[in-house]
C-alpha cells in the first residue's frame, strides 16, 4: 500500500504540469482506479478544499461525484448518496452528461442501501436521459449493467440476464476492459443461479482471460468470490475456499465491507459443508 503511494505521487510530481489541483487529482484517480479507497478520499478532500477556494461550481461537483465512489466503496453509503444528490444540483443545466452519469451513481447507491424500487428510479432515468442527449454507448452500456445488478438482487435473474446481455452487444462498439470484465462476470452470476453451470463457466473463463492484464482489485476480487460460488455450486467446497479466501484479502485490504460481508457468509458456509466447525466460529 505504501509503495504504490510513493510510486503514485512520485509519478504525479514528474508527469503531471500544472497547478497543484490537478497533481492531487491525479493521485486521486489512480488511487481509485487500483482500489485504495481510503487514501483515495483524503486526496478529493484536498482537491475539495482548492475547487470551493476557487468558487469554480463544475469542479467542485467533479471531485465530489468522484469522492462520493471512493466513500460508497468503502462502505458508507448515507455519506455517499448526500455527496451525490448534491452534485445532482451542481450538475443540473451546466452539464447533463455529468447529470445523466451521477443519476446512475445515485441509483447504485440506492441499490447498496438497498432500496430497490429507488434504486431503479434512478437508473431508469439516467437510460432515458443518456439517450435523450445521444451519449456515448460506453454510458448507456455501464447504465445497463447497473439495471441489471437491482434485478440480480431483486432475484429477477431473467430481467437481470436482459439487460446484461443487451450491454455485452454494445462492447463491440468501444474498448472499455474493466467494465465488460464486469459484465461478463454478471452474466456468469446469472447463470450459476439459473444453475446452467456449462455457460456459466464460459463467461468466468472469458472474464478471467480478459482480468489478466487488470490491475483493479475490486474487479478482481469479485471475480475470485464468482469463482468460489460457482465451485460451491458444483459440489466443490475444496476448490471453493481458495478462490474465496484470495477474494477475501483483497476486500479486506482495499476496506470494501459489502464485499467482505458476503464472503465471509460464503466461507462460513463452506467450512461447515466441510465439517470445519473451527474455521467457521473464526470467520463470525
Amino acid at each position: 500500500n505504501e509503495r504504490w503511494k510513493i510510486i503514485i505521487q512520485d509519478w504525479a510530481k514528474k508527469h503531471v504540469n500544472g497547478a497543484e489541483y490537478e497533481k492531487t487529482m491525479t493521485c486521486a484517480s489512480l488511487m481509485t482506479s487500483i482500489s485504495y479507497y481510503v487514501d483515495a478520499i483524503k486526496y478529493f478532500e484536498k482537491c475539495n478544499e482548492i475547487a470551493e477556494k476557487e468558487s469554480n461550481r463544475i469542479k467542485i461537483a467533479k471531485v465530489k461525484s468522484l469522492m462520493a465512489i471512493a466513500i460508497k466503496h468503502s462502505g458508507k453509503y448515507k455519506k455517499a448518496l448526500t455527496i451525490q444528490e448534491e452534485c445532482l444540483r451542481l450538475y443540473f443545466r451546466k452539464d447533463r452528461l455529468a447529470y445523466a452519469s451521477t443519476l446512475s451513481d445515485i441509483g447504485n447507491t440506492y441499490r447498496l442501501l438497498p432500496e430497490y424500487g429507488r434504486a431503479l428510479y434512478f437508473q431508469k432515468r439516467a437510460l432515458r436521459f443518456f439517450r435523450r442527449i445521444n451519449a456515448g454507448k460506453k454510458d448507456v452500456a455501464k447504465t445497463l449493467i447497473a439495471t441489471g445488478n437491482i434485478y440480480l438482487n431483486m432475484r429477477d435473474h431473467i430481467t437481470a440476464k436482459s439487460y446484461y446481455l443487451k450491454a455485452e452487444k454494445l462492447f463491440e462498439s468501444f474498448d472499455d476492459i474493466s467494465t465488460e470484465v464486469i459484465n461478463l462476470n454478471s452474466i456468469a452470476s446469472i447463470y450459476i443461479r439459473l444453475k446452467q453451470y456449462n455457460l456459466a463457466e464460459t463467461y468466468l473463463v472469458k472474464a478471467n482471460d480478459l482480468a489478466r492484464n487488470l490491475s483493479i482489485a475490486r474487479v478482481i476480487a469479485v471475480i475470485e468470490n464468482n469463482w468460489g460460488v460457482f465451485y460451491d455450486k458444483m459440489h466443490k467446497p475444496e476448490m471453493a475456499e481458495p478462490h474465496f479466501i484470495a477474494s477475501l484479502q483483497i476486500s479486506q485490504q482495499i476496506h470494501d465491507s459489502y464485499q467482505t460481508y458476503f464472503i465471509i457468509k460464503n466461507l462460513i458456509d463452506i467450512s461447515e459443508q466441510q465439517k470445519k466447525y473451527s474455521e467457521a466460529i473464526n470467520y463470525i
